[in-house]
């Protein structure tokens, strides 16, 4: 057993400074470009940032700019035995699926439709795989890919549920 069998060992190395430097600065461009956001998420403004700061926090934990890990020439999404593990229960792949629950929620407790936020969610986990296998910072990774969309899924379902509930304003 290794130190970063536990899910506390792994949260320890994956919470480091870079990431909340990065997550900082992003949440600032997110602030910056606030106004944008919101129209373009067709969401007011407080709703677009809110959203906008679940994907900051996506892409701070799986963009390491900081971490090259070398290139792989086979693209993740033909990586035959990459898939055959795609489904392997593990920390990385539970704490994929927590990163897209939160925007997965938000988006569809806003009032997002699912299937265009569900859709909308698999195109970044989709994008920051292959920038992840082209940039090296990072690996692509079909485990990591199909644990986003459930938990995108999971997010919408949940999201749905509490729109469901809340009282209509």
């Amino acid at each position: 057993m290794t130190i970063f069998d536990t899910p506390a060992a792994y949260l320890g190395r994956l919470i480091t400074i870079d990431v909340l430097v990065t997550f900082g600065v992003l949440v600032v461009v997110t602030l910056i470009l606030k106004n944008r956001l919101a129209k373009w998420l067709k969401l007011s403004e407080t709703q677009g940032l809110w959203v906008g700061w679940s994907i900051c926090g996506i892409l701070a934990f799986t963009i390491r700019l900081w971490d090259s890990n070398g290139f792989d020439p086979v693209p993740w999404f033909l990586h035959f035995n990459m898939w055959l593990s795609a489904l392997t229960p593990g920390t990385n792949w539970f704490l994929n699926i927590a990163l897209f629950v939160p925007s997965g929620i938000l988006l569809t407790t806003f009032g997002k439709t699912g299937w265009k936020s569900f859709f909308g969610l698999i195109a970044l986990s989709c994008s920051i795989e292959l920038f992840q296998q082209y940039t090296k910072f990072g690996i692509g990774d079909p485990s990591d890919f199909t644990a986003n969309a459930i938990g995108a899924a999971i997010g919408l379902l949940v999201g749905k549920l509490i729109h469901l509930l809340l009282p209509r304003q």
